[in-house]
């Protein structure tokens, strides 16, 4: 799902969280992607599913993504879906360089790294993968 209008009050994120509550015990795993796109380094708060928190795990290793232990957050976006008990995990950024242009004129594709980029897109789609896939 993608939300809209975090900054100006999480309009987006409020109303799936209150139009869906019924079925949010329906969702299995929330995830999301608001920090940049520096490199992925850590799986924080991994899943409750010992098999599938070892097959992401497995598979992130390569990507240069470990589980470091620390608790890590839902993310802005999904603190209404995390408070209603949607399992959540985080996939932990390299920020670093996030506010050189964030939000500003500059803020523009060439400024992204491609090689980080192709490493976020293959983590988030390899973790949709298994979690989708998960028993």
């Amino acid at each position: 799902m993608l939300f809209a209008n975090e900054e100006n009050g999480f309009d987006g994120a409020k109303a799936y969280a209150a139009r869906d509550a019924a079925d949010l015990a329906r969702h299995r795993m929330a995830l999301e992607s608001d920090w940049g796109a520096g490199r992925i380094y850590a799986l924080r708060h991994p899943p409750a599913d010992a098999a599938l928190t070892a097959s992401l795990i497995r598979v992130l290793r390569p990507l240069g993504i470990t589980a470091d232990g620390a608790a890590g957050n839902p993310g802005p976006d999904l603190q209404f879906l995390a408070r209603a008990g949607v399992p959540w995990a985080n996939l932990a950024q390299d920020a670093s360089e996030l506010f050189d242009h964030h939000h500003s004129a500059n803020d523009t594709l060439d400024k992204i790294d491609p090689v980080a980029l192709r490493q976020n897109t293959a983590a988030y789609v390899a973790f949709t993968w298994l979690a989708a896939n998960a028993r």
